[in-house]
């Protein structure tokens, strides 16, 4: 009876400690974030997939390498997300969704000012990194 016991404690205390999916995503995709608004290419890279694929208004269709090489074509004057969604699909695939706020350019052109945001999120060798992202651009609401 004391070794049950004993196991169940152990099992309550770790799953007590055990990842939140959600958490940890919410503040990869924060910090993935802040690293565009600081044209950091090193956490980029860190935070993606090698595979990963960008789809957004003002620059198409973008794998990392091209993302990384027109990172100073990039330039925020606001970038504001809002609250984000975060929908954990099972555990090594979250999805994200939140509104983006951005007054800026790309390449002298402006940014779209309102845009609704999908990223996935796989956790690959242990890691949480961003598969996939897609701003949509929407009316200002």
């Amino acid at each position: 009876m004391r070794y049950l016991l004993a196991l169940i404690l152990l099992l309550h205390a770790s799953l007590a400690q055990a990842a939140d999916p959600a958490k940890e995503v919410k503040a990869a995709a924060d910090a993935l974030n802040a690293a565009f608004e600081k044209h950091d290419a090193k956490t980029i890279r860190a935070l993606m997939t090698p595979d990963h694929l960008a789809i957004t208004p003002y620059a198409g269709k973008q794998r990392v390498k091209d993302q990384i090489r027109t990172l100073s074509e990039l330039k925020y004057e606001k970038y504001s997300a809002g609250p984000m969604s975060v929908n954990v699909v099972s555990n090594s695939c979250v999805l994200v969704n939140y509104t983006l706020e951005l007054k800026g350019t790309y390449q002298g052109n402006p940014l779209p000012s309102h845009c609704l945001v999908a990223s996935l999120w796989v956790r690959k060798d242990g890691k949480w990194r961003e598969l996939h992202y897609q701003e949509t651009p929407v009316d200002g609401r």
